[in-house]
């Protein structure tokens, strides 16, 4: 086991039970990940305890603030491992939905590749160590078959166990629904290369449907982009250029001021918002 795990073993023994944590355990072996849930957990109390010291050190560390910023001091020791532990903890959840998009948006490829092997009357499970092969390609999908392979031919397990045991526990519904769906078939002596045909029209069909309403949708926002984020700042600088040379100030703030508040830091985040709400509906290719 690891350093990490020799210091904190009596904590992570109390606590990998947890339903807080075992969320983490599911992560881990959803994206295949070779580091050990105990010694994750262990990772996360010794970066905590690490950096709970350092923000104690931090705290007798003669520093000269002002009297508005001395609560910043005193915070530092609780916030910071605080912001360490929710970076460690969120992080591999980050991890999962970068692996769950990895596995969706190499799927139609998949299907197509897996077509044509059929097509050559190979067997079902060389079709499998095949795609195994191609990481670059698929990527984490590939990263699933190696895991049914290496169960087949390190662990004894038979084929159609290994497809329902990395179902089972993919992050993605639609891979675990396809895997089920090919070890019923192989199983019970189905058309392979019918249900693969089937699928690949059906996800095309839906690709088409999502790719139009992801286009219907960009027509829409690119209308409000223009409208909110080209028309009216031109108008609104324009008002205020106006109004300087008449007022230089509304209230306790310049009018200079307010131009750069508006150009320097609301611009910036309204198209930052537009990038967000596009990144969120959009359909990949």
């Amino acid at each position: 086991m690891s350093f990490e795990y020799q210091l904190f073993s009596w904590l992570v023994e109390r606590t990998k039970k947890f339903p807080f944590f075992l969320r983490i355990r599911k992560a881990l072996i959803a994206t295949r990940s070779k580091t050990l849930y105990s010694v994750y957990l262990a990772r996360i109390f010794f970066f905590v305890f690490l950096s709970l010291i350092i923000g104690i050190i931090f705290l007798f560390i003669p520093i000269s603030l002002p009297d508005n910023l001395l609560i910043i001091k005193f915070l530092f020791p609780i916030v910071l491992p605080i912001i360490t532990f929710l970076t460690f903890y969120f992080n591999i959840f980050q991890k999962e939905s970068s692996y769950k998009f990895q596995i969706e948006s190499n799927f139609i490829p998949l299907v197509s590749h897996m077509i044509s092997l059929a097509e050559s009357n190979i067997n079902p499970y060389l079709i499998f160590k095949i795609i195994s092969k191609f990481e670059d390609e698929y990527g984490a999908i590939s990263k699933e078959f190696k895991e049914i392979i290496t169960r087949v031919e390190v662990y004894g397990e038979d084929f159609i166990s290994a497809i329902r045991r990395v179902a089972s526990t993919s992050c993605s519904l639609l891979f675990q629904k396809f895997l089920n769906n090919i070890a019923s078939i192989i199983e019970s002596g189905g058309d392979l290369k019918n249900y693969l045909k089937v699928t690949y029209d059906y996800l095309m069909f839906d690709w088409k449907i999502k790719r139009e309403d992801f286009l219907q949708k960009l027509g829409t926002i690119s209308e409000i982009y223009v409208g909110l984020v080209i028309s009216a700042p031109l108008l609104l600088v324009s008002i205020i250029v106006v109004m300087a040379a008449i007022q230089a100030n509304i209230g306790f703030i310049s009018l200079m001021d307010l131009l750069k508040i508006f150009s320097y830091i609301i611009l910036p985040f309204l198209n930052i918002i537009f990038l967000m709400i596009i990144k969120t509906i959009e359909v990949e290719i």
